[in-house]
């Protein structure tokens, strides 16, 4: 008969059982809330980074769109000065 528990021995064993199941989940708890907040900072690094990537972006195109304008620029000034040397030739 000593595998037979009374059963104050079992409510003692079904209490600790359960204080140990709840500490447990507290335990949890508070592992979850720490990731959880974790998350959250990793989100808003994340949110910023592509906000940040966005407005690079905007900022490359505008710097190709300037190059692109610049060699426009530079090449009509180029055909111009021909013309004037050009022009200047034939008046002589």
């Amino acid at each position: 008969m000593a595998d037979i528990y009374s059963e104050t021995r079992v409510r003692e064993i079904i209490r600790e059982e359960t204080v140990g199941h709840r500490q447990e989940t507290r335990d949890q708890a508070i592992l979850l809330e720490h990731i959880d907040g974790k998350v959250d900072v990793v989100l808003e690094l994340l949110n910023n980074n592509l906000k940040l990537e966005g407005r690079v972006n905007g900022h490359e195109t505008r710097v190709v769109d300037l190059e692109s304008d610049n060699r426009i620029t530079k090449t009509t000034v180029s055909v111009h000065s021909s013309q004037i040397k050009t022009l200047t030739k034939q008046r002589k």
